[in-house]
């Protein structure tokens, strides 16, 4: 991914995210799994200590409504907000709720919040969303300022952040429902809700935790040879994705750049094919570090990598 944005620390001009949405259904309860799915993710990736904040911002039936009052809660107060906030009162209110200039935080206890003016199928939505986290165990704090400041976002908004981090520039991942994104594209009306989490940011917290962060594929896949065995190395990557990280050489060059490659990538092991050995769906396991190899069934290298 690429933004515009001016990089920061964690916060790259060329970035990459990892992300799952699910399309098709409005359902409350798909809200609840995408946010169980992103935790799962950070607490798989070392990160047990997090916070997750959680808001609904309406739909198109009450959104409305509710951002005419905090307008007319607003307008009083006008002169004395910064000048970003006074452009967006009129064409973005939400936006004034998420901004972090200190002279404008004063204002935000007293606006209204939207959670207390849904309408009946968001309210319902609402309640399911933390009765299902409750369920699974999953903490939440209700954060009644975390907004979107795109029309197409619906309901459910959460971010998650490490243990002590504040401020979107710290969120490892964030997401919501976009129930209004596919007919805004011209497209026909279609629910939609999912999350984005950002690798460079996770991977920082991640060596901040002392978790190590391994880049590099645990297994190379080689061809011996001009033996044309692409079918047979894609198969044995397939085999061994069961439980590592692998990447294939399909490259027609000698063994030894091959290995020099595989070196340079950082694979623990290569996993060696032959035109001889494939027919009996065999290879030879070479272990980088020893040098040792021995041959190998494909339907045992996975047990055999997981080492």
């Amino acid at each position: 991914m690429f933004r515009y944005d001016r990089p920061q620390k964690g916060r790259y001009r060329q970035f990459f995210q990892f992300d799952i949405e699910a399309i098709g259904s409005s359902s409350a309860a798909l809200d609840a799994e995408v946010i169980e799915v992103a935790a799962g993710w950070l607490r798989a990736s070392g990160i047990s200590e997090l916070r997750l904040e959680l808001n609904s911002i309406g739909d198109h039936v009450c959104r409305p409504s509710y951002l005419d009052r905090l307008r007319e809660y607003y307008r009083p107060l006008k002169t004395q907000l910064h000048g970003d906030c006074q452009r967006r009162l009129e064409t973005n209110p939400l936006r004034l709720l998420d901004c972090k200039v200190p002279q404008d935080q004063p204002f935000k206890a007293g606006a209204p919040r939207i959670t207390d003016h849904l309408c009946e199928p968001c309210a319902q939505a609402w309640s399911r969303v933390r009765r299902l986290l409750d369920a699974a165990g999953i903490e939440y704090v209700h954060n009644p300022y975390l907004v979107r400041g795109l029309d197409y976002y619906t309901r459910t908004v959460f971010e998650f952040y490490p243990a002590g981090a504040s401020g979107q520039q710290d969120a490892l991942a964030s997401g919501g429902r976009y129930d209004g994104l596919a007919e805004a594209e011209g497209w026909p009306s279609t629910p939609g809700v999912g999350f984005a989490g950002g690798f460079d940011r996770v991977v920082e917290v991640m060596t901040a935790n002392g978790v190590e962060v391994i880049a590099a594929p645990a297994a190379e896949v080689v061809v011996l040879g001009d033996a044309g065995l692409e079918v047979e190395a894609a198969e044995v990557a397939r085999i061994c994705r069961r439980a590592r990280s692998v990447a294939v050489d399909y490259e027609a060059r000698s063994l030894a750049a091959k290995m020099r490659s595989a070196g340079r990538l950082g694979a623990r092991w290569v996993v060696l094919l032959t035109a001889d050995e494939a027919p009996r769906r065999v290879a030879r396991l070479r272990d980088m570090a020893s040098g040792d190899q021995a041959e190998v069934a494909w339907d045992a290298l996975p047990e055999l990598l997981s080492k």
